[in-house]
C-alpha cells in the first residue's frame, strides 16, 4: 500500500515540477513536503448537487469542501464532508458481466460521506467553486 502512495506522490511531484520549471533542489523538496503535508487552510465552500464528471465516472456533491493552502500558485486537493454519489458506466459487456459476478449490478454506484479529493490538472477551477476565508476544518 505504501508503495502505491508513493508512486502517486511520485506523478504528483513530476507534474508539479514540469508546471514549475525554475524549482531546483531545495526549492523542489519544498514543494513535495507541501504536497505531502495535504494542509486545509485554502478556505470552504458550500455545493449543492454539484456534478463533476470525469471519464465514465461522475460525481454529485452536497456539502462543504475545505480546500488544500495553494501550492506553487494552485490549489491541489480539497476534503468533502457532506452527502455525496459515485456513479461508473460499464464500457463494454465484458465489464458489466465483471460486475454482475462481482456485486450484482449492471453499473458501480455509492453514496458517501466524505472524501479527499487530489488533483495535479484544472478541476479546482472546473468546480466553479469560490472559497470563502477563515472556516477551518471540523476536527477529526
Amino acid at each position: 500500500m505504501s508503495h502505491a502512495r508513493g508512486a502517486g506522490a511520485c506523478v504528483a511531484v513530476c507534474l508539479l515540477l514540469s508546471s514549475a520549471p525554475a524549482a531546483r533542489g531545495g526549492e523542489a523538496l519544498s514543494l513535495y513536503g507541501s504536497l505531502r503535508r495535504f494542509e486545509l487552510g485554502g478556505g470552504s465552500a458550500v455545493a449543492e448537487n454539484l456534478s463533476f464528471k470525469r471519464d465514465r465516472a461522475e460525481m454529485v456533491f452536497s456539502g462543504k469542501f475545505y480546500f488544500e493552502q495553494p501550492i506553487a500558485g494552485r490549489v491541489r486537493g480539497a476534503v468533502f464532508l457532506g452527502n455525496g454519489t459515485f456513479r461508473a458506466e460499464t464500457p463494454g459487456s465484458f465489464e458489466r458481466d465483471n460486475l454482475r459476478r462481482l456485486i450484482e449490478a449492471d453499473r458501480l454506484e455509492s453514496d458517501f460521506h466524505s472524501a479527499v479529493l487530489r488533483f495535479s490538472d484544472g478541476t479546482f477551477e472546473e468546480l466553479g467553486l469560490k472559497p470563502q476565508a477563515g472556516a477551518a476544518p471540523p476536527e477529526a
